[in-house]
């Protein structure tokens, strides 16, 4: 498949659809919509939120292309390596979502791509690591119906 490319709703911290296309960010997790994540002190932030509203101000209304990255019908979209371009260069949105810590990056998939930027955000203790959080994929099988 080719690049999909155009305007994008945000639809979480690591998804978004483009036209009919419904696309999740390649080798990332990000919590979900309703997901609750402890800040330092130990309250409860909406960090699904949080993730989503990241991924949207990253974007800024900018035109994102994706290069499909593998295909996951259970999930009927497309798993891509989005992109903006900025002018610094060009934006990996998986990246910059790990490295503003509100994703968390899925090495099966990713291999190690954003390992380094994970560190960072790890370290410096942005978003999600400023706290405490539990796995997006440990939140979904806990709250599954």
């Amino acid at each position: 498949g080719g690049t999909i490319s155009g305007g994008v709703r945000v639809v979480d911290g690591d998804s978004l659809e483009i036209g009919t296309a419904r696309i999740r960010l390649f080798g990332i997790d990000a919590p979900e919509l309703r997901q609750l994540c402890r800040a330092a002190d130990g309250s409860d932030v909406t960090c699904g939120l949080s993730a989503r509203d990241t991924l949207a101000r990253l974007i800024g209304g900018r035109v994102v292309a994706c290069a499909p990255a593998e295909k996951t019908p259970s999930y009927d979209r497309t798993v891509a390596i989005c992109t903006i371009n900025d002018t610094g260069g060009t934006i990996d949105l998986s990246e910059a979502m790990i490295r503003a810590g509100y994703a968390i990056e899925l090495k099966a998939h990713s291999h190690g791509r954003y390992s380094a930027a994970e560190r960072e955000a790890r370290d410096a203790k942005r978003g999600l690591w400023a706290g405490s959080f539990e796995r997006p994929s440990e939140w979904r099988q806990r709250t599954a119906r």
